[in-house]
């Protein structure tokens, strides 16, 4: 498949919806209980609503299976250092550090190793939102010495969003249907899971008898094979840059969901990533 070079306005907006479930399957994960056990939750309830859609899409293409197998092994992982994240500190500053540092990786390692570039209006949108998504989370600090417990964790993170970004949009481009890549993706990181919990010693099994882990599987499952099918059609760098803009409504959900208070800089941020947003549309 050729390099996409553009966002054609559908993706855009496809974009856009998947951020909003992005930004409230996060949110589900901070809510309530302990960070590990609700990730663990989350992704058991992934690995099997993903596991029924497997039967009713074709299999992908043997060239992407190298991609998903990197992927499902590197994103369990992640959602470990994920609870980690947010048993450091708020899901107010942790949630937007992940993701605000990620797009800048995205576009330095996809115009190194996949030659994918920009036009000028659509690297200032991606630093907009990339600002503008940092710029709520450093206004959410309270307490700098566990801050910086947190933002570490945060920037490993962000560069852990930025490779697998990159490897599953190559093996969504690969694949013949990114549907079906994002559902194998998902069972082989609930596996990995089990598996991991079963090396450090943990309860294999965590009751699913609540509506949250299956309702974000059905969210973060959507949302993500939303933005792999983006990736199909527009530069992984421009898709990873405004799927952040789900920090826009993850602002709202942790105000009133969360319960936590807005600041001006929160709102200054916010107004950034709109800006991004806007300016992706923009040509020049």
């Amino acid at each position: 498949m050729p390099t996409p070079t553009s966002m054609p306005l559908v993706v855009f907006l496809a974009v856009l919806t998947a951020a909003l479930g992005h930004a409230v399957w996060n949110a589900l994960l901070k809510s309530s209980g302990k960070p590990w056990d609700n990730v663990t939750a989350l992704c058991y309830a992934t690995a099997f609503t993903s596991a029924l859609v497997l039967f009713f899409v074709p299999a992908p293409a043997p060239e992407s299976w190298p991609y998903m197998i990197a992927s499902g092994g590197t994103q369990f992982f992640y959602m470990y250092m994920v609870s980690k994240v947010y048993k450091k500190g708020d899901y107010a500053v942790g949630y937007p550090l992940m993701r605000g540092l990620s797009p800048p990786f995205v576009a330095l390692f996809g115009f190194l190793f996949l030659h994918e570039t920009m036009m000028l209006n659509e690297m200032l949108g991606l630093a907009c939102i990339s600002l503008g998504v940092l710029a709520i989370g450093i206004s959410a600090i309270h307490h700098f010495h566990s801050f910086k417990k947190q933002g570490m964790l945060a920037l490993f993170c962000g560069l852990m969003i930025a490779y697998y970004a990159l490897v599953d949009g190559t093996g969504a481009r690969l694949s013949n249907s990114s549907v079906a890549y994002t559902m194998w993706v998902f069972v082989l990181q609930g596996i990995g899971v089990f598996i991991f919990r079963a090396f450090k010693k943990h309860a294999l099994w965590i009751p699913l008898d609540s509506w949250k882990p299956w309702l974000g599987a059905v969210l973060s499952s959507a949302a993500y094979a939303v933005a792999l099918w983006a990736m199909t059609q527009a530069p992984i760098a421009m898709v990873a840059a405004l799927r952040e803009s789900s920090i826009l409504f993850s602002a709202i959900v942790g105000i009133w969901l969360l319960k936590e208070k807005p600041s001006l800089f929160r709102i200054m941020g916010a107004a950034m990533i709109a800006a991004g947003v806007i300016t992706f549309r923009l040509t020049f």
